[in-house]
């Protein structure tokens, strides 16, 4: 009996949630890892994607240079707007902040579903439905619209009525998000204990060699680490 292929092509932006949920996926299946450069400031968290990706060994990583991408979506990520002033979880549920890019999640989903649906079409007989893992965890689910469950489950919909492997083959691949049920603290937890590579991971907004210490993802990297009882692994200027 041949064995069937189960796919995943994991998004890995060289933070904390990414490299978590590429790790785990990598337990059950044959993996991808897909990065971008979309013309973030912190074009630094790259380098980190790709000493998490040498750890994972997957079958094979690519980098997309989409660098033009920021003159149609902007946010403090790309730098046309300020980084937003720390806020409370229930501040940024009420008024969506401005790290909000606009379409980049739908759109690096699409470029993720071109290379699954290219991977499984070259041995359709001999693969199981792939899946496209996103690192999502709570607070994103709780603060932006196309991080939410809804949002996921209908563009599975689209997956089942847009795609050949869908169609032809009674194939439809998924999106996957296996911590959108976790906190961050819970996130680094799971990381520690399946032995996830978070000595490699980059949270910092500000792309220096130490980390800030002020950004909202450096205070809740930090926190979260000091909830496990752990020291974090970044150093970090304040």
């Amino acid at each position: 009996d041949i064995k069937m292929r189960d796919i995943a092509v994991c998004l890995l932006s060289g933070g904390i949630d990414s490299c978590v949920a590429s790790t785990l996926t990598k337990m059950n299946n044959e993996i991808y890892l897909l990065s971008f450069d979309y013309g973030q400031t912190l074009v630094k968290e790259l380098e980190h994607a790709k000493r998490i990706s040498n750890y994972l060994k997957p079958k094979e990583h690519k980098i997309l240079s989409i660098k033009d991408f920021k003159e149609v979506s902007w946010s403090s990520l790309t730098g046309q707007k300020e980084i937003p002033k720390e806020e409370t979880l229930e501040e940024s549920i009420e008024n969506i902040p401005d790290n909000y890019p606009p379409a980049r999640d739908p759109f690096f989903i699409m470029l993720a579903s071109a290379w699954l649906e290219s991977i499984m079409l070259e041995d359709i007989y001999n693969v199981n439905p792939g899946k496209i893992v996103i690192g999502t965890i709570k607070e994103d689910s709780l603060v932006f619209p196309d991080c939410k469950k809804e949002f996921y489950r209908r563009y599975n919909k689209l997956f089942e009525i847009s795609t050949k492997t869908a169609i032809q083959y009674h194939q439809p691949f998924r999106i996957e998000t296996p911590l959108i049920d976790l906190t961050k603290k819970e996130v680094i937890k799971l990381g520690l204990d399946i032995n996830a590579p978070l000595h490699f991971t980059w949270s910092c907004y500000k792309g220096e060699e130490l980390a800030c210490g002020e950004c909202d993802p450096c205070k809740f990297r930090k926190q979260a680490f000091e909830e496990n009882g752990i020291k974090d692994f970044v150093e970090y200027i304040s």
